[in-house]
């Protein structure tokens, strides 16, 4: 430009990237390729996709219900990797055929754009026993269509009993000598406009019956939060049982004090941390109960995949926490046994870190003195590796041991160990080879030691 000059022609096109994207799905049967209608898919809350003040208002995990055709689709969600489960009829898997969320892929989303995450479960009916029932809830929320976009939901408070617009029922066997991640397999049922529910192909044998529904925590039969004072329900071939009834009881997100607003608590108190077992490896899918100063559950978080939790939106005051999962002993902040045997928790404005460690259960029907109770998993070395590591392990006395290694689709690849080995130290070698000799590629592995005193699990990476 020369001096003097003016130019007004200058002008600038700004593309506005969309933060927002979707995930759309099918959920058919693996066997006949028909699609599963009425199955509950639920997206996992990623904990850094919104700012907190948003987020603790949250409908959250945020779920959908498939329809006829076994499609669904979630809408709106900010950009980033989202991890999905579904529960049907009969299956239960994480995407995208995973038994448990250590194996999960994520579903990444996408500003603008929707990704496509499909379900082909294979259905588990290996017996002949049937267990149904009805599931109620004492009070809480429902959740109705919110405005014209697929997906959104507000809701609307109930205060007396009624039926959840779906819940989930799950039995898990008592008794397993499967191993992980086998092991971590259930037989599940989703409930019907009515509530009523039927879990059909059972086995023989002895489970844990427990439900929850959007918006509720999950409760063991009969009526407890704690699954180690869980009722079993037993079953033989052919047999029908009946009257496995629930009512569950709201989760509410947020809890406030009757009074005007300068007489209500603030809400701006988290607890999180993380649930390790006693090797210091973190307990996915522990149920983590928030307890009120007379025992009372008021809210929950299940443990990620790492056995990290977050209860957000928690009203200042004294609270106790309760953590538990089939297998453990049920375990309260301080390491406590017992609720008395602890003092409360002091929640106030800002983050409060408590981590908790669960020991394994003890079964009534063993003599529990003739059972190891130090098998240490202590990990292994290098860890990323290539090509190789070890695998370190301790026993307290000789016993029988196997250990496996795992890909993250829950497959075997390779079996290190079976057999007796002496107490004290050991060192095993893993080559990064298959069963057929097979050099593996990249990604994360799991190794799996069992015992007779339990199974231990950890994780490694083998990067090239």
């Amino acid at each position: 430009m020369t001096e003097g000059e003016n130019r007004t022609d200058i002008d600038f096109a700004l593309h506005v990237h969309p933060i927002y994207g979707a995930i759309v799905g099918t959920v058919t049967d693996a066997a006949t390729g028909q699609p599963l209608p009425r199955a509950y898919v639920q997206v996992d809350y990623r904990q850094d996709s919104a700012d907190y003040a948003i987020r603790r208002f949250a409908w959250w995990p945020y779920y959908q219900i498939t329809d006829d055709q076994g499609a669904f689709v979630f809408e709106s969600l900010p950009e980033g990797s989202y991890k999905l489960s579904v529960y049907t009829n009969g299956a239960f898997a994480w995407y995208p055929d995973a038994l448990v969320e250590e194996m999960a892929a994520p579903v990444d989303v996408v500003g603008g754009r929707k990704s496509e995450a499909n379900f082909a479960l294979t259905l588990r009916q290996s017996g002949t026993a049937t267990i149904s029932g009805q599931v109620r809830a004492e009070h809480g929320f429902v959740a109705t269509e919110g405005d014209a976009r697929p997906g959104n939901v507000r809701l609307e408070a109930v205060l007396d009993e009624y039926i959840p617009e779906i819940a989930v029922v799950m039995a898990k066997p008592a008794v397993t000598i499967m191993l992980w991640p086998d092991s971590e397999q259930f037989y599940t049922a989703v409930t019907d406009p009515d509530g009523r529910y039927t879990l059909k192909g059972l086995p023989d044998g002895e489970y844990y019956l427990s439900s929850f529904a959007p918006g509720h925590m999950l409760q063991y039969y009969k009526e407890t939060f704690d699954p180690a004072e869980a009722v079993l329900v037993k079953v033989e071939a052919g047999q029908v049982i009946t009257g496995i009834d629930f009512t569950l009881r709201a989760n509410p997100w947020y809890f406030m004090k009757e009074g005007d607003a300068a007489g209500r608590n603030a809400l701006n108190a988290i607890i999180s941390g993380t649930v390790n077992d006693e090797n210091g490896q973190g307990i996915a899918g522990a149920a983590v109960y928030l307890l009120d100063g007379s025992g009372q559950p008021v809210t929950w978080a299940t443990a990620d995949e790492n056995g990290r939790f977050e209860i957000m939106g928690i009203a200042n005051g004294p609270y106790y926490l309760q953590a538990g999962k089939l297998g453990y002993a049920t375990t309260f902040n301080g390491n406590a046994s017992s609720r008395e045997a602890t003092t409360p928790l002091i929640a106030a404005n800002g983050l409060t870190e408590v981590n908790i460690t669960l020991p394994p259960a003890r079964s009534t029907g063993v003599d529990v003195r003739v059972l190891p109770d130090k098998v240490a998993l202590l990990g292994n070395y290098p860890n990323p590796f290539n090509p190789e590591t070890s695998i370190h392990f301790s026993l307290p006395s000789p016993m029988q041991v196997t250990l496996a290694i795992y890909d993250r689709l829950g497959r075997r690849v390779r079996q290190l160990h079976t057999g007796a080995l002496p107490e004290g130290e050991h060192r095993l070698h893993w080559d990064g080879r298959s069963e057929q000799g097979e050099t593996m590629t990249s990604g994360i592995y799991f190794y799996r030691l069992s015992t007779p005193a339990g199974i231990r699990t950890g994780k490694m990476v083998l990067m090239k």
